[in-house]
């Protein structure tokens, strides 16, 4: 059988509730049904009986109906719900495709049957399905009464009466209801629909906060001259890791609950169950306050370690052995008391049931959790047979009690047993007892193959990169130091965690360790390994050094105590897996000049604009792309300047334009030493140096018309002292020109004059173009001092001549008027050429007499000749 209920409830006085539905039935042999369950919400609703009962009249053994059951409403397709067969009370007998009435818990007796109705009780067409309606009405404190109607197949839209029923032989209508729906199938099946389901009600109210469900442990057997300690626990989620946070009362069963069977706890609390005669009882949680969530169970542990439905039930004793074993660490040895009791015949009180004698007891043991093992429980330095089967002596003293020296090598519960078989006087006596106790590891042993294990930063002590994965083996180690093979083999398999801590570098980040162990006792690969390891992989995501500590995972080895350690006190050097590099700043080349036009000549010597030259971002990321903020901090950082200055590699060429061979334009840089700098953790900024130079040849061969630059330089491979390099090598690096680079000349103008006056040489800034060397207006730069032009004098007739110094800066191209080469005079009757060479940069210089090679220019000034007056626009001699 099964059941839903819905999440509601319904006060049960002066209320009218009404529930309405299509019903489909299909697919199958024609059985059984579905039943409309009102029950009493103070009980946990659990689905009744399965086949004819439809989940909630009694079981075929007369047990067992729907959990404080009030009204069940079944649709009965097979026809047994109305049949007072397998179990259930009263009913005409069996009646197919009938509506029948049963009643309250305990018995669910028949009430009442709409008797077999015509075309069948459900429809296997959508279009055309038969619609339910079931009313409970308890409005003016009357007698409940109910109803069911049926629509469908040719009644339009009204419903016919199928039943009706005044309720007066129910006991009273529960304070409040749930509502369930429940189902089942036995020798036959078929499917069960319902659809369009619409409830309604003067009075529904909320669920309030319910126990998910409640915990019982004991330890399966208890003595009827003394009271058994029994732990109940309200459980607030599926694993109980959360107890219910509120009061709760309980009414336990059976009765015998010292103090009474009702009480109420928060969370956990032992009561004593006492019961007086012999033999087996079962442990429960009928009812509480709050109640428990709709169809859950009550589990319990009967000293196994294991909770189930099926562990509830508890055998008392007149006689036994009450046995005491403390959980301990696997391999030490802890002190059993056993006590021989028994129940007084008069007063029934707990008596020794030996005193000052020795008896040959059967002590034997068995694995609880986990179910098998391999290693023996020791007592008093004996292995344990795994049943019954030697005896060993023990001393009792004048309180019935003895003692014996218990040792297990191995983890686990386990329960050692102890049996009496008495002989002559004492023939026919038998006494039993158990107790179970939990062996818990000592410790864990790590083992980190590859693990340099480095307390500081040295070269080659690095590990693996941040966030890639390295294994660990752990292990599960006794007292003697020894692997505890059924580690890990428990019913809920213990494990361990493992937690870093920051060991270097000082103030840097921790984050988690991720990673878990495989199972134990298999290898990294899922193989058969030792018994009591298992492998793991694991990843950290940082730089640095740390140190791993192991734990249970659980926080306590099957709910007694931690195993922590021991530690592995350094795991390390862990370095990035790779950079992240970045052009923050291509760089931007100054210009020769931008009084106008921005421009630069070719052989010239560019620099960088102030505080602009190239830069680079370079992250120290982990395997998975996250920055390691802890690369920055002190000696964890293994990137310097010089791991990168000599791997950047400048163009040697521009391919926007070509030379006088073809070839692309020839460029030359210098490069020096850039600085490398921390933008934050984890973050570096690389720049080059200001001083850097970048040269566009000058030669004849580079004489083209001016263009715009397109130069590149490339960050190559390179790496840190750990080999740590970046996958985006090379790195492109394009800087920013904003200029014309053009083939400039200094032009010098010849000049003449009469040798009695001063002559002046003017000159100008000429660049290349498609249609020859022109004005180059643009150079408003240029500062020169005449100081820098030498004279030939050597065709003067007599006398001499001589520059005066002067500087200036050209404007517009050209040497402003008065301020180019200034020139005295020689002197009367002093004639002849003089030539001026002007010591100039090598982007000046040009190749003035075609030789194929570049000079400084030069210009012929020439002393004896007159020039006439500038006035005068044209001169001819006339011959008289």
């Amino acid at each position: 059988a099964t059941a839903a209920t819905y999440q509601r409830t319904f006060p049960g006085a002066d209320n009218l509730i009404q529930v309405e539905f299509d019903y489909y039935a299909y697919g199958g042999s024609g059985a059984d049904g579905l039943a409309v369950v009102f029950s009493d919400a103070s009980v946990t609703p659990q689905a009744g009986g399965y086949g004819g009962s439809l989940g909630y009249a009694q079981e075929p053994d007369g047990s067992g109906g729907f959990a404080g059951g009030w009204l069940g409403i079944g649709l009965d397709e097979y026809g047994n719900f109305a049949n007072n067969n397998e179990g259930r009370q009263g009913g005409d007998g069996f009646t197919p495709d009938a509506v029948t009435i049963r009643g309250a818990a305990p018995s669910y007796a028949y009430i009442a049957d709409s008797g077999e109705l015509q075309n069948g009780i459900d429809s296997n067409n959508d279009n055309n399905p038969y619609r339910y309606r079931i009313t409970i009405d308890s409005r003016n404190n009357q007698t409940p009464e109910l109803t069911v109607e049926r629509r469908g197949r040719g009644t339009g839209n009204r419903f016919e009466l199928l039943i009706q029923e005044t309720l007066s032989g129910q006991p009273p209508i529960p304070e409040n209801m749930f509502l369930s729906l429940t189902g089942s199938t036995g020798g036959s099946d078929n499917i069960h629909e319902l659809d369009n389901l619409q409830i309604c009600a003067d009075k529904i109210g909320p669920v309030q906060n319910l126990v998910d469900h409640f915990e019982i442990v004991h330890s399966g057997t208890g003595l009827t001259c003394s009271p058994a300690d029994i732990t109940i626990r309200a459980c607030d989620n599926a694993d109980c890791s959360q107890q219910f946070p509120d009061p709760v009362e309980v009414t336990m069963s059976p009765s015998g609950w010292v103090g009474g069977d009702t009480f109420t706890f928060t969370g956990t609390t032992t009561a004593e169950l006492q019961v007086t005669s012999p033999g087996t009882v079962t442990l429960a949680v009928p009812t509480s306050d709050p109640g428990t969530k709709a169809f859950s169970d009550t589990l319990c542990d009967n000293g196994s370690g294991n909770l189930s439905a099926d562990n509830c039930d508890i055998t008392f004793f007149d006689s036994g052995f009450d046995i005491s074993i403390p959980d301990h660490v696997s391999d030490t040895t802890v002190q059993a008391t056993i006590a021989a009791v028994r129940k007084d015949d008069v007063a029934e009180q707990c008596v020794p049931g030996f005193s000052n004698e020795t008896k040959s007891v059967a002590l034997w043991s068995d694995y609880v959790n986990p179910s098998s093992g391999t290693l023996s429980v020791f007592a008093d330095g004996a292995a344990l047979p795994g049943s019954l089967g030697g005896t060993t002596s023990l001393n009792f003293d004048g309180n019935g009690v003895a003692t014996a020296d218990i040792r297990y090598p191995d983890v686990g519960r386990v329960r050692l047993h102890a049996r009496y078989d008495g002989t002559g006087d004492e023939a026919g006596l038998v006494m039993l007892g158990d107790d179970t106790f939990v062996a818990r590891p000592d410790h864990f042993e790590l083992n980190i193959p590859g693990n340099p294990a480095a307390t500081s930063v040295q070269n080659n002590n690095d590990f693996v990169s941040a966030a890639t994965d390295f294994g660990i083996r752990v292990s599960s180690i006794n007292a003697s130091g020894d692997v505890t093979p059924n580690f890990g083999q428990e019913t809920a398999p213990e494990s361990v965690d493992l937690t870093a801590s920051l060991v270097a570098p000082s103030g840097g980040d921790l984050p988690a360790l991720t990673g878990a162990f495989g199972n134990f006792g298999e290898d990294c690969d899922g193989n058969s390994a030792t018994a009591g390891t298992a492998c793991g992989q694991f990843q950290w995501p940082e730089v640095g050094i740390i140190s791993v500590m192991p734990s249970l995972a659980s926080g306590s080895y099957l709910g007694t105590q931690d195993v922590v350690g021991d530690e592995a006190p350094y795991v390390g050097r862990f370095i990035p897996d790779r950079f992240n590099v970045t052009v923050s700043e291509p760089g931007e080349v100054k210009p020769y000049c931008d009084v106008s036009t921005a421009f630069a000549y070719m052989g010239q010597a560019l620099s960088w604009k102030s505080a602009l030259q190239p830069a680079l971002t370079l992250e120290a990321l982990n395997a998975n792309g996250v920055r390691t903020r802890n690369y920055t901090l002190g000696d964890f950082q293994r990137l310097s300047a010089t791991d990168l200055d000599p791997n950047r590699s400048p163009g040697s060429s521009d391919a926007t334009a070509v030379d006088a061979d073809g070839n692309p334009f020839p460029v030359a840089a210098t490069l020096n030493a850039g600085s490398l700098s921390v933008l934050d953790r984890g973050r570096l900024r690389y720049q080059f140096a200001a001083d850097d130079e970048i040269t566009y040849s000058k030669t004849t061969q580079s004489r083209v018309p001016s263009f715009g630059p397109d130069y590149r330089i490339e960050l190559t491979d390179f790496s840190d002292a750990d080999g740590v390099s970046s996958p985006q090598v090379p790195v492109a690096i394009d800087p920013v020109f904003g200029l014309d680079m053009r083939y400039g000349r200094l032009q010098m103008e010849n000049a003449y004059g009469p040798e009695t006056s001063g002559l002046e040489i003017p000159f100008q800034a000429e660049y290349y173009t498609s249609d020859g060397f022109v004005l180059n207006a643009a150079d408003g730069c240029w500062s020169y001092n005449t100081a820098d032009v030498s004279l030939d004098q050597s065709d003067l007739s007599g006398g001499s001549t001589s520059v005066t110094a002067l500087s200036d800066t050209l404007s517009g191209g050209v040497s402003p008027p008065g301020r180019g080469v200034l020139l005295e005079a020689p002197g009367a009757e002093n004639r002849g050429d003089v030539i001026a060479t002007f010591a100039v940069p090598l982007w000046l210089q040009g190749d003035f007499n075609e030789d194929g090679s570049l000079g400084d220019p030069s210009a012929r000034a020439t002393f004896g000749v007159y020039r006439g007056n500038d006035r005068i626009i044209y001169w001819q001699e006339v011959l008289n």
